[in-house]
């Protein structure tokens, strides 16, 4: 065999490799994203049908977070978090609250009773609005 052939037949085979990768790649990616979508531990408790409140937040945006989570600590609530920045199965999940994107004021705490919304509060000003929330929460 020649040199020239050698060559000839490295770049087919080189070239089929980089074929068969760029194929191959956005199959993967969408087969880990849908993968991570069914790991959410918000949507796994709505499908387990758990009672708890989920705190719903942007991270690049949430400048009451800080003080939500201490309210929700001291009033001992078990809360979960849900960063829709970050959001894994998204439309899922506002289908599940029954809230569309549009409508959703951030942050906010939805109170689920095995697997269902039953109490939103879609704008948090302050400590009050948390304690009216977890006082409504416990009468649901």
């Amino acid at each position: 065999m020649r040199n020239e052939e050698f060559i000839e037949l490295r770049n087919k085979f080189l070239l089929g490799v980089l074929v068969a990768l760029i194929i191959t790649i956005p199959f993967l990616l969408l087969f880990i994203r849908q993968y991570k979508a069914n790991k959410s531990s918000v949507l796994e408790a709505y499908g387990n049908k758990k009672t708890f409140t989920v705190l719903i937040y942007k991270s690049s945006d949430c400048s009451k977070c800080k003080m939500i989570r201490s309210k929700l600590d001291s009033l001992d609530v078990y809360y979960l978090e849900y960063d829709l920045d970050k959001a894994v199965g998204k439309e899922t999940l506002l289908k599940r609250v029954g809230v569309s994107e549009k409508d959703l004021i951030i942050p906010a705490l939805v109170y689920v009773k095995n697997g269902e919304s039953i109490v939103r509060s879609l704008e948090i000003d302050d400590e009050e609005s948390i304690d009216e929330f977890v006082n409504y929460s416990k009468t649901a």
